[in-house]
C-alpha cells in the first residue's frame, strides 16, 4: 500500500467514525420543547406563542429544580455549599436579566411580549441544561 492509499483509507475510516460518533451522541430533541413546538402549533398566533413560551419557561424551571435537587443530593457538604451559592447567584442573574430584557423590550404589543418570553426562557433553559450536565458527570463519580 502506498502512502496515497494509506491516506485515503485514513480520511474513510476517520469520516465513518466521525459519523458514528455523531448519530451515538446526537441529542434527541428534548420534551420541553416537543411541548412548546406542538403548543405552538396548536396558537400560532403571536400570543399564543407567547403563552406556550411562558408555560415551557415553567417546565424548565421545574427541570431545573429537579437536576438541582438531585445534585444536592449525590454532592458533599462543602460541594453543596457552592452549588448552592451558585444557584443563589444565578437567581440574581436572572433577575437582573429579565430587568434588562423588559426594558429593552418596554413597547406593547405581542411582538415584544414574545421576545420577553423568547428572552427569559433561553436564560432558564441553557441553566436547567447546564445542571443537567452536572448531574450527569457527578452521578458516575459517585
Amino acid at each position: 500500500m502506498n502512502k496515497k492509499q494509506f491516506l485515503g483509507i485514513s480520511f474513510i475510516v476517520m469520516f465513518n467514525v466521525v459519523q458514528v460518533a455523531n448519530v451515538c451522541f446526537a441529542e434527541k430533541e428534548h420534551p420541553i420543547d416537543k411541548f412548546q413546538e406542538e403548543c405552538t402549533n396548536r396558537d400560532s398566533t403571536t400570543l399564543g406563542m407567547a403563552e406556550c413560551l411562558v408555560e415551557a419557561t415553567k417546565k424548565w424551571d421545574a427541570e431545573m429544580n429537579k437536576y438541582y435537587n438531585l445534585l444536592m443530593g449525590l454532592l458533599k457538604e462543602d460541594e453543596k455549599k457552592r452549588l448552592k451559592e451558585s444557584q443563589r447567584a444565578w437567581i440574581k442573574f436572572r433577575d437582573a436579566e429579565g430587568e434588562v430584557i423588559k426594558h429593552l423590550y418596554p413597547y406593547t404589543g405581542t411582538k415584544y411580549m414574545l421576545d420577553r418570553a423568547s428572552d427569559n426562557q433561553d436564560i432558564t433553559k441553557e441553566r436547567a441544561l447546564k445542571l443537567k450536565e452536572y448531574y450527569e458527570v457527578v452521578k458516575w463519580e459517585y
